[in-house]
């Protein structure tokens, strides 16, 4: 049996500052917003890769800053994206 965590990290001195282990038959979707919920992230910049823009997720920022990817076939995550595309 495999175990899976996802971590927060502070790039700029190199540590870990949460961990949370991905329960069985389940997945980051429901683990991040867990590890976000013990973080204080009120006023930091949040990189996630793409899941990160499930809603489950995005809604749950705490006054957090997200940086996140654009799919363009995600069409609930990126509506305000793809309008300013078209404005262009």
């Amino acid at each position: 049996m495999e175990i899976y965590h996802i971590s927060a990290y502070l790039t700029y001195i190199g540590i870990s500052i949460g961990q949370v282990k991905v329960e069985d038959k389940s997945n980051e979707i429901t683990a991040i917003p867990e590890l976000l919920e013990i973080l204080d992230v009120e006023g930091c910049i949040i990189t996630i890769d793409v899941i990160g823009t499930q809603t489950e997720i995005m809604d749950n920022k705490k006054g957090g800053n997200f940086v996140l990817p654009v799919k363009m076939n995600n069409k609930g995550a990126n509506r305000e994206t793809i309008d300013f595309q078209k404005m262009k």
